[in-house]
């Protein structure tokens, strides 16, 4: 019945509950292993990890498709350390484990941002000389709170056997790597260099890199910005005889809007076309964003058009690019026309987009409106919508609009001010009194906003009395994210 109910983790859990309650029925390994599996498909890591605390409270020992559905939650929970202690713990207990669960602590430690950790634990499998040359590359990571005091009374064992064995676990077993295993490392590197070594250590095993082995390596190039590496590992995946799909070109496509080749990005979708590679949605708000970034409205809507054209749906993302585009270019009477066509009027993201426009057009009462409707609608606005009010407001010279906004957002509690919402109020600086000036001071220096940003309020000769000092900032980390934020505006 807990089969039966496996596309549902709601009745397949609560008819787990009801079995699991019953006094008169004795659940099995196999039973406890199915809702685990389930819960941990469907991304419910919480109640996956409390059923299997259950199931070691009564007794029951896990098998390898327990260990490997409690390692996906693990995953998804990003607890990398919790993930290679159960592998080593059952490991020394004899539990066969195969390559799905050590390919779920890789994946762990890729979440994590844990590459190095993720990829100590592959080496140290794979042959014993390479676990001592591996482990002075690892990087020191703050521990998280460990499950096994909470998931399991053996841990004093666990721990016995560590001590027996001089405290090197998991070198008992070989388990060979498989292509997946290296797809997620690539997928957790930082840089190319380390995606491509990681690449030639699959080959290396005679591993063969399949259409998600590239497809990864070029969605590294594409967060970095190396268009030229994106183009590379494409006709390199071609001479292996493995035809890029759809994916493979959106994400070359990323690249090029990354590095602000917006010519190429729109070259991009004829060359598919040549190809017989049909472009989809993605393939177009991807272009459409690359475009709408460099300034190229013309060519923004001629893709929106196209889209119609092609037969492709419009999403939310595909209107908000085409308003933001116009928006840009102040031309916010188009953009209300585009507001009005989209099919979702309670996407938050449009009601933003269009809002940014009216700013820009330095239409405040209608940005007003606009958030005025938000609220009605109990879209509940986020940091972005009242960042751009706040903005409309400030570009009206209405700062004591825009102060009363900036402090609503704040007394609600859950949304925290970010540079992208201080800038517009510091460049309005000299028009607050002391205390709504200071106030903003003290906040743009809890968020470590830069000197370099805040250079107005010291040019400002006859307001000398606020609150900071540049010079106190000397040597400090700055969180300094709003170049990219006030782009948003």
């Amino acid at each position: 019945m807990i089969q039966a109910n496996k596309r549902n983790w709601r009745k397949a859990t609560e008819y787990f509950n009801k079995m699991d309650s019953d006094p008169n029925l004795a659940l099995n390994t196999v039973v406890y292993s199915q809702i685990i599996s389930i819960q941990s498909t469907h991304g419910r890591w919480m109640d996956a990890l409390e059923s299997y605390r259950r199931m070691l409270l009564r007794g029951i020992e896990p098998n390898a498709l327990t260990i490997s559905s409690v390692l996906k939650g693990l995953a998804l929970a990003n607890r990398w350390l919790d993930a290679m202690e159960i592998f080593d713990e059952y490991e020394i207990k004899g539990v066969e484990l195969d390559v799905v669960s050590l390919n779920g602590v890789v994946d762990a430690c890729r979440r994590a941002g844990a590459w190095e950790a993720g990829l100590s634990f592959v080496l140290r499998r794979m042959s014993p000389s390479s676990s001592s040359s591996s482990s002075s590359s690892l990087t020191k990571a703050a521990s998280p709170p460990s499950l096994s005091s909470l998931l399991t009374q053996s841990a004093n064992s666990f721990q016995q056997e560590k001590e027996k064995r001089g405290g090197v676990v998991g070198q008992q077993s070989r388990l060979k790597p498989n292509i997946v295993t290296f797809n997620t490392l690539i997928g957790a590197c930082n840089t190319v260099e380390q995606s491509l070594r990681m690449l030639g250590s699959a080959l290396e095993n005679r591993l063969k890199p399949d259409i998600i082995t590239y497809n990864t390596l070029m969605h590294i190039c594409a967060k970095t910005g190396r268009w030229e590496k994106a183009i590379w590992v494409q006709r390199h995946m071609r001479s292996t005889n493995i035809s890029p799909d759809v994916h493979t070109y959106n994400t070359i496509i990323n690249a090029f809007k990354a590095a602000g080749q917006w010519r190429r990005s729109t070259a991009m979708i004829g060359y598919m076309r040549s190809v017989s590679v049909r472009g989809d949605t993605v393939s177009y708000n991807s272009v459409m964003s690359a475009c709408s970034k460099a300034g190229q409205v013309d060519t923004t809507l001629d893709f929106f058009r196209r889209m119609g054209e092609e037969g492709l749906a419009k999403d939310a993302m595909s209107y908000s690019t085409v308003i933001s585009a116009l928006g840009q270019a102040q031309m916010w009477g188009k953009a209300e026309s585009i507001f009005r066509q989209t099919y979702d009027k309670r996407n938050l993201v449009l009601y933003n987009s269009m809002m940014a426009a009216y700013a820009k057009g330095y239409q405040w009462r209608k940005a007003t409106e606009l958030f005025n409707t938000i609220q009605r609608e109990s879209l509940r606005p986020d940091l972005f919508s009242y960042s751009i009010i706040i903005n409309a407001q400030c570009l009206a010279n209405r700062w004591d609009a825009a102060m009363k906004l900036y402090q609503k957002m704040k007394s609600i509690g859950k949304i925290q001010p970010k540079a992208v919402t201080l800038t517009p109020l510091l460049k309005i600086l000299p028009e607050l009194d002391k205390e709504q000036a200071n106030e903003i001071l003290r906040d743009a220096q809890e968020l470590r906003i830069s000197p370099q940003r805040l250079k107005v309020i010291y040019q400002i000769s006859d307001r000398n009395d606020f609150s900071g000092d540049e010079g106190s900032w000397d040597g400090a980390e700055w969180n300094d994210d709003s170049e990219e934020d006030s782009t948003r505006l």
